[in-house]
């Protein structure tokens, strides 16, 4: 069984897995396939509290000595938002090269991955992380465990 995300890189690994053998077909899903309440276009980090994911998003920043005052949206994906921030935030900024800006982002977005992994596991409950629970629920009934 292969679960990815639900953004255009995981729907783009899910074509590629399925054209692999057709053994994957029933056996390869994105987060959303598994839990259609999962934000649309979304990540693993979608499935955390809204909160949680806002505030190491904000600790990164302030460690880059970028603009922290960003409020993440449930409905909209989250690592699109803090994309979208940082592109705001930098947009002045016509002295960084935009590769470097690149090269950038792309630290940042893994140190808060990162650090958004850090998330409690016993935190994980269907009060505190019900979409992160139900995809855990339908993960294990696709094992057959339920």
């Amino acid at each position: 069984m292969v679960v990815v995300d639900d953004d255009k890189d995981g729907k783009e690994y899910k074509k590629k897995i399925v054209k692999i053998s057709n053994d994957f077909i029933n056996k390869t899903f994105t987060i959303r396939d598994l839990v259609g309440n999962i934000t649309a276009d979304g990540t693993i980090e979608d499935t955390l509290p809204k909160d949680f994911v806002e505030s190491k998003t904000k600790e990164v920043l302030k460690n880059h000595s970028l603009d922290d005052a960003i409020t993440l949206n449930s409905t909209q994906p989250f690592c699109d938002q803090i994309i979208k921030h940082y592109s705001n935030v930098t947009s002045t900024n016509t002295t960084t090269a935009k590769k470097d800006k690149a090269s950038k982002l792309s630290n940042i977005m893994a140190e808060i991955k990162t650090k958004v992994a850090e998330y409690d596991q016993k935190s994980i409950t269907q009060t505190k992380t019900p979409r992160l629970y139900a995809l855990s629920e339908e993960i294990l009934k696709k094992f057959g465990i339920d």
